[in-house]
């Protein structure tokens, strides 16, 4: 297959475009992203495999968004016998339409269109081989999956000396296939009919096998209700005997929980006592406490009236300090400020000699702007007038030089009479009488007609004939043409145009010049900057009208710019200095305030902590008095004294009643008691648990006699021997025909790999250019590259790096491409290939192309032209 022309309308972003594909050799597409490069694989794919009344979204998403049209395609294709146009419109519109020109021609639209095309593409195409040889934007160049396609079969069974196998051949083994498939699945298991087999067979087994579990269990029921009948007589026994070892346990066990409640209460007794104690300690420390807190603060306050005393001195000599920094402080302020005012006066008298000056020059550059501008227009109202700029010059000159031309090849070509007298006479030449001398021949020129009449003796008429008319023709044509291309450019002749001409370009050489003055001027902002300029000037005008008039007489004001300047720099260091006075006694006056604050706060302070003190001293005096008068301090000694005795002999007593429960050995009697009570409850459940087991075998034994177990055997055994026939004779069944399959595949594959050779060869070929002489690949049995060898390293194919394996990819599709091309094959299209390979590669692949160029059609769309312009004899279309 080959593809001539693509046309394409309304489709995605490409209002109307049509490219040529070279049918031999490489087409190379290049065009910026968006430019539409993968629209066209896209297309083609479109017009063949959908029909124009589709509504599928991939064929929505092609529609144009900034316009009503249905995307529409065309193509031109050249296949096995077949040369057709075929055209499709989508969405709107409708239409399908197919022109057949060879073998013989033919016209169809609609279904019947896109039918025929189908059947001429399965009739030459080997679709497989058409998918698997494209490379796509954006999925990557991965290995190409051309096992089982039948076009590049056949051409490696030739390749590689081989019969290619006939359609008997093929017959026998679909048809031993089918016979498989119905048997087997795709992986070799076993299908769903023999699982159905099986499955009935376990059910009968199950049946079988169910039938003796239900005869054993008979059996087992009968000898264990003899053994029931002896252990019940044995569990009677056993409860028995733990039931009265239990009760004499409880006893024991009720009589020690008297005496523990009895300790209980002794300790409970002992620690009330010594909690009685210890409070009567900490109320007696608590009163030798508060005498002494009585003392201490009275020392305290006799401390805090002595510094009292001393820091009053201290505080007003701060204080005298203080005030005399403040008013030196307002003295350095006030002349700071007079400083500042006649600074800022000065700095005033600078601005506006500044705005004076700046007023001065913009107004001088705005005159030579507007002079230059009125020039600049005088210049362009002449380039308006005047159209005779040097194009029309020479259009003029070239037809006036037609014309001198043509008036030229007239004269030259026009005929002529010469008479010459043998002896003087007279004759009339268009009725004029001229008279011939012997010896003085005359020349007259034939414009149209002339009329010789030698008077009594002969008329002759002479005429100009065909071609000087046509010449004459042609010199009014020319001259008319010089009337006409004056007459466009204003001017009368071609000397009125030189002189039109030379104003004209005195004129621009004034544009150019003034423009230029202009732009000096301003810059390149144009009426912007003289907008700027005007408001800048306005700006200076206000800055400095009515500035003398309001300013203060004295100082009084610079003459100019430098004199201000000086002024108010030296009224600037004035300032500093002011300021720097300023900001001294501000610090002096500061740290004065600090040291007299410091001083207030040390007196307040002591003076709170005075009246803290003698606080202090009161409330404690009270308090103790008042203890003192509710209980003396004997008092508290005595009580002290007897809670201790009282602590002490509870204490005796709690410990004498626990060494008596201790020897009465209490964790000895409460793990015995539970552990009867436990033998107890498991002898009395396991008595429960015999007893119903007993009566469930009973009821077993009364209902499995009733069964007919044995019959139900015989039965069940015949059902599952009839079932293991019928599993035997499929599973012989199945097995023949997976024999049969097998050997036919094994013999397919044998010739399978026959044929690997022959594509490895032209593999290495091409991929020798790329990687040099020592190239060397293996490939599975599937044609895929297991591992490349270069300089006897071998390297597994997913180990090499990304362009590596770009350029083997695209190698292999190449040579594919190549060996079947002699059937006919298909054309290989390379969408935004090669993105990974480095200069010296993307050298070598052009090669590559190159050389398969000359054998296949193969299709490039890139947007990156530098990778392909190594393609030798590449035929290139620019788009977008």
């Amino acid at each position: 297959m080959k593809l001539l022309r693509i046309h394409l309308r309304n489709y995605r972003g490409t209002e109307d475009r049509e490219i040529a594909f070279e049918p031999t050799g490489v087409t190379v597409i290049e065009g910026p992203n968006e430019a539409g490069k993968s629209s066209i694989a896209e297309a083609i794919d479109l017009l063949l495999e959908e029909l124009d009344s589709t509504a599928k979204q991939g064929v929505k998403d092609v529609k144009p968004v900034h316009r009503d049209a249905g995307p529409e395609v065309e193509l031109q294709v050249e296949t096995g016998d077949y040369a057709f146009r075929y055209r499709k419109r989508f969405l709107r519109d409708r239409l399908t339409e197919l022109e057949i020109t060879r073998p013989r021609p033919e016209s169809l639209t609609g279904r019947e269109a896109h039918d025929r095309v189908q059947r001429i593409l399965a009739e030459t195409v080997d679709e497989a081989l058409w998918r698997a040889l494209r490379i796509t934007q954006g999925t990557g160049v991965q290995q190409a999956q051309v096992k089982g396609i039948p076009s590049l079969a056949g051409a490696l069974d030739r390749a590689a000396g081989t019969v290619p196998a006939g359609r008997e051949e093929i017959s026998l083994f679909e048809r031993a296939r089918e016979e498989y498939l119905s048997y087997w699945t795709d992986t070799g298991r076993p299908k769903a009919e023999a699982a159905g087999y099986t499955q009935r067979l376990q059910d009968r087994q199950r049946a079988v096998t169910e039938i003796e579990a239900n005869l054993q269990r008979l059996e087992d029921d009968v000898a264990r209700m003899a053994r029931l009948q002896s252990d019940l007589r044995d569990l009677h026994a056993v409860r028995s005997d733990a039931d009265r070892r239990a009760v004499d346990l409880r006893a024991q066990w009720r009589r020690i929980e008297g005496i523990q409640a009895a300790v209980t209460a002794l300790e409970a007794q002992a620690k009330s006592a010594q909690m009685a104690a210890e409070r009567a300690r900490e109320t007696e420390t608590g009163r030798i406490k508060a005498a002494s807190a009585v003392t201490d603060a009275i020392t305290e306050r006799n401390r805090q009236v002595a510094a009292l005393a001393d820091s009053t001195p201290g505080l007003e000599l701060a204080r005298e300090r203080s005030q005399t920094a403040a008013r030196v402080l307002a003295d350095a302020r006030a002349a700071r400020d007079a400083a500042d005012v006649i600074a800022k006066l000065l700095r005033a008298d600078v601005e506006y000699r500044r705005a004076e000056a700046e007023l001065t020059e913009l107004s001088d550059r705005k005159r030579r702007v507007d002079v230059a501008r009125e020039a600049l227009a005088r210049a362009e109202a002449t380039l308006v007038a005047n159209r005779v700029d040097d194009a029309a010059l020479a259009a003029i000159r070239a037809a006036d030089l037609e014309s001198q031309k043509a008036r030229a090849r007239l004269d030259a070509g026009r005929p002529s009479v010469v008479l010459d007298a043998f002896r003087p006479v007279e004759v009339t030449l268009d009725g004029d009488l001229v008279a011939l001398v012997p010896g003085e021949p005359v020349r007259r020129s034939v414009d149209d007609r002339l009329r010789l009449v030698v008077p009594g003796t002969v008329g002759v008429d002479v005429e100009a004939g065909a071609g000087d008319a046509r010449l004459a023709e042609a010199l009014v044509g020319a001259q008319t043409a010089v009337k006409d291309v004056c007459a466009r450019a204003g001017v009368a002749d071609l000397a009125a145009a030189d002189v039109a001409a030379e104003t004209r370009r005195a004129a621009v050489t004034a544009k150019r010049e003034h423009e230029q003055t202009i732009a000096e001027l301003l810059g390149t902002d144009g009426l912007r900057a003289l907008a700027t300029l005007e408001a800048r000037i306005a700006t200076a005008e206000q800055r400095t009208s009515g500035y003398v008039q309001a300013r203060q007489a004295e100082p009084p004001m610079a003459p100019d710019t430098d004199t201000a300047k000086d002024g108010a720099d030296a009224a600037e260091q004035a300032l500093d200095d002011a300021r720097g006075v300023a900001e001294r006694a501000e610090t002096e006056e500061k740290a004065a305030r600090d040291r007299l604050a410091g001083f207030e706060t040390n007196a307040t302070e002591a003076r709170v902590l005075l009246q803290v003190a003698e606080d202090a001293v009161a409330a404690l005096a009270r308090s103790l008095s008042e203890a003192r008068t509710t209980v003396t301090d004997e008092a508290l000694a005595e009580a002290r004294a007897d809670a201790v005795t009282a602590a002490e002999r509870a204490t005796a007593a709690a410990s004498e009643a626990r060494i008596v429960l201790e020897g009465e050995g209490p964790d000895r009697v409460k793990t015995l008691l539970e552990n009867a009570e436990g033998v107890l409850a498991g002898a009395s459940l396991a008595l429960r648990e015999a007893e119903d087991e007993r009566l469930q075998v009973e009821t077993r034994l009364r209902d499995h006699g009733e069964d007919g177990l044995a019959e139900k055997l015989d039965t069940a055994i015949t059902l599952r021997d009839a079932v293991t026939r019928d599993l035997g004779a499929y599973c012989a069944r199945a097995d023949a025909r997976k024999l049969l399959f097998e050997t036919l595949r094994r013999a397919r594959e044998s010739a399978h790999l026959a044929y690997i050779g022959p594509l490895r060869e032209k593999i290495e070929a091409l991929g020798r250019v790329v990687f040099g002489e020592s190239l060397r690949i293996d490939m599975t049995e599937d044609l895929k590259i297991a591992s490349r060898t270069l300089d006897r390293r071998t390297v597994p194919f997913g180990s090499l790096s990304v362009g590596a394996r770009e350029q083997l990819g695209v190698i292999t599709r190449l040579a594919c491409a190549m060996i079947v091309a002699p059937d006919g094959g298909v054309p290989l299209i390379l969408d935004d290939a090669l993105g990974y390979s480095d200069p010296g590669r993307l050298e070598a692949m052009g090669a590559v192309l190159a050389l398969a160029g000359r054998s296949c059609q193969v299709i490039v769309l890139t947007c990156y032209p530098e990778r392909y312009r190594h393609v030798g004899g590449a035929t290139i279309r620019r788009i977008g």
